[in-house]
């Protein structure tokens, strides 16, 4: 089953708002760097399994500015800082993305959430064959400082 965890930045890191931030994610259990044009097959095909059974597919960062406190009441989907799909692991199995310097722009005294999302090659989330499991995605909370 596929399993995420998001190795930098650490998880309650304070990062200067305007600076960059460096993201590494290592997942398990999943054969990465499947990704159908989203605009031509958006969920137009299954989820696919590689000879090893291995679910085939990409994963994305996304950013959310949640302002000056780590619970806001509503936490908007529809309002990214950042997006960027991932494909293509290291020599380690390690995926890294650069948030840009002007994503974090202003934000001094914000709480941001750092999340992965796992998609299949049709940009589907993946499905799991059990329930009790632990999650595939991983967030984080980092303060702007």
């Amino acid at each position: 089953m596929v399993s995420t965890i998001i190795l930098a930045p650490q998880s309650g890191a304070n990062i200067q708002a305007g600076s960059e931030i460096n993201v590494a994610v290592r997942t398990a259990n999943m054969d990465l760097g499947f990704f159908e044009d989203p605009n031509a097959r958006y969920y137009a095909s299954p989820q696919t399994l590689n000879s090893q059974g291995v679910i085939e597919g990409h994963q994305h960062v996304t950013v959310q500015d949640l302002g000056n406190g780590q619970n806001p009441p509503d936490p908007r989907s529809d309002a990214l800082v950042f997006f960027k799909g991932l494909d293509q692991e290291d020599a380690n199995g390690i995926l890294t993305v650069t948030i840009p310097a002007d994503a974090t722009q202003g934000m001094a005294g914000s709480s941001v959430r750092i999340c992965t999302m796992t998609g299949t090659r049709g940009h589907q989330p993946v499905l799991m064959p059990v329930a009790r499991r632990g999650a595939q995605d991983d967030c984080i909370r980092v303060n702007m400082t």
